[in-house]
């Protein structure tokens, strides 16, 4: 049990840093984590040694309350910032060896197209990794490293956000920001309760203005004075995030999709929008790491061999189907005899069953080489299948490769990393 969370930073190539045996792993920019730690702990040391203790003392029983709430919120921004900044982002395994129809022909396109739904995405081979990149999934060129739903790099936790670590990197930017908040409204309430008590201490000597000026110069004001405005420009920077995910998180976008506008034409393929991607995202379990020594390689081979026979079947299916298209026998919908004997085979034989696709992620098989496939299709493929006799791209026989192609899913969220193209 004790190596079953270390990282195999052995296999590792990327410019993450392994700590504690392997245990722990930071992004090459850890620096920007100090220096945030540093902004976060100095204040808060200030505004517990001088704030809180003011407000226990003499405004009973608030000070006590914001005592209570500022522990609770300190936490949460410690930990989650902890764990954001060590953990796995959802890392995509390098593959040793670069996948066989690159190898044969290294002029082969470096993009395929995959069918979410009945939506075409583009997905690319990494040459760094060599590895094809699932849906979602990018290479961020600080840490070296493919990510699963890549969201962003982020330089002040110095490491990527993206599928593993989101729901912590959110619970930061909203933590933080409450306690900004929290602090400001408390050093204001102590200004107030300080300058009315030496007033009402010195009356009728000193008048209301007297009394503010007394506070200002205060020792214990100035540092009062220096920790609003810095929680104030910091509560700017977490709130816009905050809110900011929270309409990534409705639309079921992430932040490099929403710069890139990647679905501007196609339109978002992952259906979840509202309550139910926000659950998905923030209260559902992380996939387990691909990049740590208790990942169970042998389920993802066992799934990966699945996954390449459906797709034989799917591509016999398909092409049976465009042949009786292309011999005159246009029925419409119905499929071949020979087409539906495969689609069955496909099926039963290993189990599976036609899926529905959301926030998850369940991605069909891609095909190691050669051949047609609903799922997935190389760029350089001859189209002659899905034209019509006219030389145009014929619609019915789009729709029908679509709809009577089998639709099959594999267990979610895994992936391989041995290139070859096989998400599974």
């Amino acid at each position: 049990m004790g190596t079953r969370g270390r990282y195999r930073a052995g296999r590792f190539y990327g410019h993450n840093i392994f700590l504690c045996g392997g245990r722990l792993m930071v992004g090459p920019d850890w620096k920007g984590t100090v220096v945030t730690a540093v902004c976060i702990i100095v204040p808060a040391i200030l505004y517990f040694s001088i704030t809180l203790p003011y407000l226990i003392t003499r405004w009973v029983p608030g000070g006590t309350i914001i005592l209570s709430i500022s522990v609770v919120l300190l936490v949460l921004v410690l930990v989650s910032m902890y764990l954001t900044a060590t953990g796995d982002p959802g890392i995509l395994p390098r593959s040793p060896e670069v996948p066989d129809e690159i190898l044969r022909n290294p002029a082969h396109p470096r993009e395929r197209i995959v069918y979410v739904g009945e939506t075409p995405i583009t997905t690319k081979y990494c040459e760094t990794c060599r590895i094809w990149r699932p849906p979602r999934a990018s290479h961020c060129a600080t840490c070296n490293n493919c990510v699963d739903r890549f969201d962003h790099h982020c330089p002040y936790l110095g490491t990527c956000i993206g599928r593993r670590s989101y729901r912590s990197f959110y619970l930061f930017v909203v933590s933080t920001a409450l306690l900004c908040v929290l602090v400001i409204t408390a050093c204001i309430i102590h200004l107030v309760t300080k300058t009315v008590d030496f007033r009402n201490a010195t009356r009728p000597v000193t008048s209301a203005t007297s009394a503010l000026k007394s506070t200002l110069t205060d020792g214990a004001t100035a540092v009062q004075l220096a920790i609003i405005p810095f929680c104030f420009l910091a509560f700017l920077f977490t709130g816009g995030l905050t809110f900011f995910h929270l309409w990534l998180m409705w639309r079921n976008v992430t932040t490099a999709e929403s710069f890139k506008r990647t679905w501007t034409v196609t339109g978002n393929p992952f259906s979840e929008r509202g309550p139910r991607s926000m659950w998905a995202l923030l209260c559902t379990s992380k996939p387990p790491s691909q990049i740590k020594e208790s990942y169970d390689e042998t389920a993802a081979a066992a799934a990966r061999d699945a996954a390449d026979a459906v797709s034989a079947a799917t591509a016999a299916s398909v092409a049976a189907a465009a042949a009786a298209v292309a011999a005159g026998d246009l029925r419409g919908e119905e499929e071949s005899l020979e087409a539906r004997q495969h689609r069955k085979l496909a099926l039963n034989g290993h189990n599976l069953n036609p899926p529905d696709v959301g926030t998850s992620d369940y991605v069909a098989s891609l095909p190691s080489s050669g051949g047609h496939s609903l799922y997935a299709v190389d760029k350089d493929e001859d189209e002659d299948e899905l034209m019509g006799h006219n030389g145009h791209r014929d619609p019915l026989q789009h729709n029908y490769q679509s709809r009577q192609a089998p639709r099959v899913m594999l267990p979610p969220r895994g992936y391989d990393g041995r290139g070859g193209g096989n998400m599974v």
